[in-house]
């Protein structure tokens, strides 16, 4: 009998363990989750370049929300959010929030400069997306065409 309620213990911890140890807040989004470096950003061709100061750009994706980093250092970043969506080939990342105050689009809501994003909406189109890689691009209003690769990071 001792050894019989010794046994279900230790299956009830085993279980609870193993529940308990979820990576993925809000369930599996798939592909995207996770980090993504910039790696090349064009406009029509033309290769464009990070500002000035900064050392790399990074796009990192969990439940619907889309955090940008541009960084400056090991501890130096200008971090903006925005929620997401995926329908098909196509990603809309959408600035439409504001939070304390702070008007919407704007500072930590703000369309992502360093990707030349201006609108609260913006749409991608992915060219490629796997394990490894996230390709996509887009149009702006003036006609532009601008192409991204992201790798992965983690």
């Amino acid at each position: 009998m001792k050894t019989r309620s010794i046994l279900t213990l230790a299956i009830v911890l085993l279980i609870s363990l193993l529940s308990a140890s979820c990576t993925q807040n809000n369930g599996h989004i798939g592909k995207l989750f996770g980090s993504w470096s910039l790696t090349e950003m064009t406009c029509d061709g033309e290769q464009l370049t990070l500002p000035s100061g900064s050392t790399g750009g990074i796009m990192s994706f969990q439940g619907a929300v889309v955090r940008f980093n541009l960084l400056f250092g090991p501890e130096t970043h200008d971090v903006s959010v925005a929620t997401w969506s995926q329908l098909d080939e196509t990603i809309t990342f959408n600035f439409n929030h504001s939070a304390d105050g702070i008007p919407t689009g704007t500072g930590g809501y703000a369309p992502i400069a360093w990707l030349h994003f201006s609108e609260l909406t913006e749409t991608v189109n992915v060219t490629e997306l796997s394990n490894s890689h996230l390709y996509f691009w887009r149009q702006d209003k003036d006609g532009h065409i601008y192409n991204y690769k992201f790798d992965r990071t983690w």
